[in-house]
C-alpha cells in the first residue's frame, strides 16, 4: 500500500531571518573595506600626480637647455602641463616671486582639486601635525616635499 500524500510541500529557499543575517553581514564588512579601499586610491591617483610632476620637471629642464631662465618656460608653449582629473600642476619661482627667482630655481606643484575626493589624501607616515598630501611640490633640486607622501 502506498502511503496517503501529505498537504505539506517542503521548501528549499531561504527564510527571512537567513536573509537579513547576510545582508547584516555584508553591510558590517563593507563599512570597514569601503575606507580602507578609498585611502588605497588615493594613493594610487597620488602616485600618478607624482610621475606627472616628474614628467613635468623633465620638461622644464629640457626647455631650460634652450632658454636664458626657468621664467621664459613658464611663459611658453614649451611645457605641456600633464592632463589630470585630480590634480592641477603649475610651475613656480623658485625661492619668491620676482623674476630674479626664477634665473637659477623653479617648483613644480601638484595641487588636488578641491571638488573632488583627492582633496583628502592624507598619508599614515607623515606626522601627526600634517598628514596631508596636497600640494606635491618638487623643485630643481629634486627636493620633494612633503617627504612623507612621496614612495621610498
Amino acid at each position: 500500500m502506498s502511503s496517503p500524500p501529505s498537504s505539506r510541500v517542503a521548501t528549499g529557499g531561504f527564510t527571512l531571518i537567513e536573509l537579513l543575517i547576510v545582508v547584516t553581514v555584508i553591510a558590517i564588512l563593507a563599512a570597514f573595506a569601503l575606507p580602507s579601499y578609498q585611502q588605497y586610491v588615493r594613493q594610487a591617483r597620488r602616485a600618478d600626480a607624482i610621475a606627472d610632476l616628474l614628467q613635468l620637471q623633465n620638461a622644464v629642464e629640457k626647455c631650460r637647455v634652450n632658454q636664458p631662465t626657468y621664467e621664459k618656460c613658464n611663459e611658453t608653449d614649451e611645457v605641456p602641463y600633464p592632463a589630470n582629473d585630480y590634480y592641477s600642476f603649475s610651475i613656480k619661482p623658485g625661492t619668491g616671486t620676482s623674476a630674479s627667482d626664477w634665473v637659477t630655481s623653479y617648483t613644480v606643484e601638484a595641487t588636488a582639486i578641491s571638488t573632488k575626493s583627492q582633496a583628502q589624501d592624507e598619508d599614515r607616515r607623515c606626522p601627526d601635525d600634517n598628514k596631508s598630501c596636497t600640494p606635491l611640490t618638487l623643485d630643481q633640486n629634486g627636493t620633494r616635499e612633503p617627504a612623507c607622501c612621496w614612495k621610498k
